[in-house]
């Protein structure tokens, strides 16, 4: 329950500073917010970038978003058996270790993602990337049946295709709105935990982003069910 939730008026839009006043430094962001709409206070544009402490920045990164899914949308498939994956490219400043993109996956069915860096853009990069993410995946006793990508060159190399067949990955191809939709909110979801640990940590350099970004999707998979 609030502190003190009388000292404000029903209809205020909730934003980082006044969620402080009314649940004291550094309180739980969701639980908060979730309160505060409870009694009747405007949370639907809640910004949580008005403060800059670093409690509330890992309390931004641990923020499970919703993409928006329906149940029978993805009823073929379990758990980590199919991802989307995207690239995330020319990032700046150019990453330690010559990083300038992330490859970025999404499980359709739980919401796992994964993030790798990459130097660059080719083909056989991505692949090696892709047959790495299967191992590891393996290794977790997860199989991995379908990975989806968009019409990107790098992605639709009949090598990518016949090496990801031999480890019996299909790789599909689509421009719908779900799987775009579905890429584009996890790349939004990585920069902006990427952005929150690198604010809790100002005393870390930017280039180190690509190791910020990695720890944004392990932050991300522990607050899952």
């Amino acid at each position: 329950a609030p502190k003190r939730g009388g000292d404000f008026p029903p209809g205020l839009v909730m934003d980082a500073t006044n969620i402080h006043q009314m649940y004291g430094p550094h309180g739980a962001m969701d639980r908060a917010v979730a309160s505060a709409a409870a009694l009747g206070y405007s949370t639907k544009d809640v910004d949580r970038r008005g403060c800059d402490c670093a409690a509330c920045a890992l309390a931004n990164l641990r923020r499970v978003p919703t993409h928006g899914r329906s149940a029978s949308a993805h009823a073929d498939y379990k758990p980590a058996e199919c991802f989307d994956f995207d690239l995330a490219t020319d990032l700046k400043p150019t990453a330690v270790g010559g990083y300038e993109h992330a490859l970025d996956g999404c499980c359709v069915v739980t919401n796992f993602m994964y993030t790798a860096p990459v130097k660059a853009k080719d083909a056989q990069t991505i692949l090696t990337e892709l047959l790495m993410f299967v191992a590891a995946m393996r290794a977790q006793g997860r199989v991995v049946r379908v990975i989806r990508f968009d019409s990107g060159r790098e992605f639709t190399a009949e090598d990518t295709k016949a090496a990801l067949a031999n480890t019996g990955v299909h790789a599909e191809f689509t421009t719908t709105d779900r799987h775009i939709n579905n890429a584009e909110r996890t790349h939004l979801t990585l920069q902006r935990g990427e952005r929150a640990v690198l604010t809790a940590a100002p005393e870390v350099p930017a280039r180190w982003r690509v190791h910020a970004r990695a720890y944004a999707a392990f932050s991300h998979n522990l607050a899952l069910p």
